[in-house]
């Protein structure tokens, strides 16, 4: 540890006697070049460094593109269910393509099928719910949820139990789920009065 101490103080002071070949500065324990240096110049610190320290890997010497690659625009739809996250410059100073960050997905407790879409069984069976006055959690039930109150759940409550939250769904509540039936589909958007906002069938596709 103390030889490899010992070579990174040399490496610095040779660099800076090499500072009439190349101009560069050090990042990260890499060699970074504001211009691109000539292999003349690199084989001369590289050299130096060896003779130095025979029993050290010779450094890891990297140079920076004169031109930055250009940075293209995301396809439609790339991170559709994801978030998108931009990237820092790299090293260089160069622009990095924005990162796709997976999203746990959510869906409305009547989408059985998970698919973005209100079925007729679906919007059926949320009416039954409806109707009975209460539900309550039932892990083998169709859509993990069963007719009729009772003191104690552990589940959350069903999405379309959104208002007074009182393991209840009431007429509206019902009739918002309606309206996803009738567009086609749904979407996960927090500034909807549920969580989620109507779409069309062929925009969920």
């Amino acid at each position: 540890m103390k030889k490899y101490i010992l070579g990174l103080v040399l490496l610095g002071a040779l660099l800076i006697v090499a500072s009439n070949v190349v101009w560069g500065k050090q990042i990260s324990g890499q060699l970074i070049f504001n211009k691109l240096p000539t292999m003349k110049s690199l084989q001369v610190v590289a050299n130096s460094w060896q003779r130095q320290n025979p029993a050290l890997p010779i450094p890891n010497l990297k140079t920076c593109p004169t031109t930055c690659p250009q940075v293209t625009s995301p396809a439609p739809n790339w991170c559709r269910e994801g978030k998108i996250v931009p990237q820092k410059p790299n090293a260089c100073g160069c622009s990095l393509p924005p990162k796709c960050l997976a999203q746990p997905l959510i869906f409305h407790s009547a989408d059985v099928n998970k698919n973005y879409t209100i079925e007729r069984n679906e919007l059926d069976y949320a009416i039954s719910l409806q109707v009975a006055g209460g539900y309550h959690c039932e892990k083998e039930a169709f859509s993990g949820y069963a007719v009729g109150s009772r003191d104690y759940n552990i589940c959350p409550k069903h999405n379309s139990d959104y208002q007074l939250k009182d393991w209840k769904i009431d007429t509206k509540e019902l009739l918002r789920l309606i309206q996803f039936f009738n567009t086609g589909g749904y979407k996960v958007d927090p500034a909807g009065e549920d969580g989620f906002v109507p779409v069309s069938k062929a925009s969920i596709d």
